[in-house]
């Protein structure tokens, strides 16, 4: 929360330190109207720069929840800004500490940004360990009842990524039943195809029946949403839990 407090800081800071700086420079003083025909062509190049710079993240063919693409965008953006603001208050410093103080306000704020990657990084790798020891644990349940395996069914977060659920049940069916002893097939929706999981059943049944001996189906569905069982069926949640990095 503070980082986005002192992003907000350092642009307002700047766009006022650099407002004041404007309009006591010799510049404005001498041409008014040239000066302010300028200010407004300088906003409005930053302005398409800025908008060039997030139209990036606003296209990305894999970013599935909207949410992720503007936070994106206003992250290109505001990073951006809020250099150019340091850049600004900097200004208010005598000419020998200007260098120095945009090396350290700069700096520190990557290094703070860096450690706060790494900390979502170490949860989100985590999380995964998690969902990893839940899928292998519910399919060596079911193997070890002695019933046939031939569907993996995963309930995930609407805010998960599914497709990943492909490989988590292809890693534990590796380890329990060997290499070479077993196949794997995906049934639910195929990635880019447009269309809910949950508006497809039928198709999602036809595909597993239809799977050969010794395969093992994977499909998925979105907590509360239904979806229809089948016979040797494994069911995994995968419930999303707040953890705790230093824990």
């Amino acid at each position: 929360m503070w980082q986005g407090w002192f992003i907000a800081v350092c642009i307002v800071g700047g766009l006022s330190c650099g407002s004041l700086h404007f309009f006591k420079s010799d510049f404005y003083r001498q041409n008014k109207w040239q000066a302010l025909t300028t200010l407004l062509q300088i906003v409005a190049s930053a302005s398409a720069v800025f908008v060039l710079g997030s139209a990036f993240f606003l296209v990305m063919p894999n970013l599935s929840l909207v949410e992720n693409r503007v936070l994106f965008g206003v992250i290109t953006s505001g990073l951006l800004l809020a250099v150019w603001g340091v850049m600004q208050w900097s200004y208010l410093l005598p000419e020998k500490m200007r260098t120095g103080f945009l090396v350290v306000v700069v700096g520190g704020c990557f290094l703070i940004q860096g450690r706060q990657a790494n900390i979502v990084t170490l949860i989100n790798a985590l999380s995964h360990q998690q969902y990893m020891q839940e899928t292998h644990a519910v399919i060596a349940v079911h193997i070890n009842q002695g019933g046939p395996l031939q569907r993996i069914h995963f309930i995930i977060p609407r805010s998960n990524y599914p497709y990943d659920r492909f490989f988590m049940a292809n890693t534990a069916l590796l380890q329990l039943y060997g290499q070479d002893h077993y196949k794997i097939a995906w049934c639910s929706l195929a990635r880019g195809v447009p269309g809910e999981e949950k508006d497809r059943q039928n198709e999602t049944i036809a595909c597993v029946n239809a799977q050969p001996k010794n395969t093992v189906a994977v499909t998925y569905s979105y907590d509360a949403e239904p979806f229809r069982k089948t016979p040797a069926m494994a069911i995994v949640k995968n419930h999303y839990q707040e953890i705790d990095p230093t824990s």
